[in-house]
């Protein structure tokens, strides 16, 4: 038992969502950490929390959070991650650098899939 939860450990990976402008106060702190592997960046509450959320300053503002992060997990030797919501910022952030990329987030999934199914039920 001792041995596969070593093993288990050894194959964890540990990401740190990065979604607060207070967390870029720390963010050298945060990505140095031990046992951290990758930097998320979580851009609709760190939209939210810069006050950017819905404005036409929104991609701008998370482009330059986006690129403290991925210099940040360059500096440590960490990955970078990325939830994004466009094809435009999936192609955008993997041309930066972020090697995982998530696209769009189950609230959106599910607003598309109820939306689309509502569309064809009305005709």
């Amino acid at each position: 038992m001792a041995e596969r939860r070593a093993f288990t450990n050894r194959k964890v990976f540990i990401t740190a969502m990065i979604e607060t402008a207070g967390a870029f106060d720390e963010l050298d702190a945060i990505t140095g950490m031990a046992g951290i592997d990758a930097l998320t960046l979580g851009p609709a509450d760190l939209a939210q929390d810069v006050g950017v959320f819905g404005t036409p300053d929104q991609a701008t503002a998370i482009d330059a959070k986006r690129d403290l992060i991925l210099d940040a997990a360059r500096r440590h030797g960490k990955t970078c991650a990325m939830l994004r919501f466009s094809p435009e910022e999936v192609r955008k952030s993997q041309e930066a650098g972020a090697l995982l990329l998530a696209y769009s987030s189950d609230v959106e999934m599910r607003h598309q899939g109820f939306s689309n199914a509502m569309k064809r039920l009305k005709g």
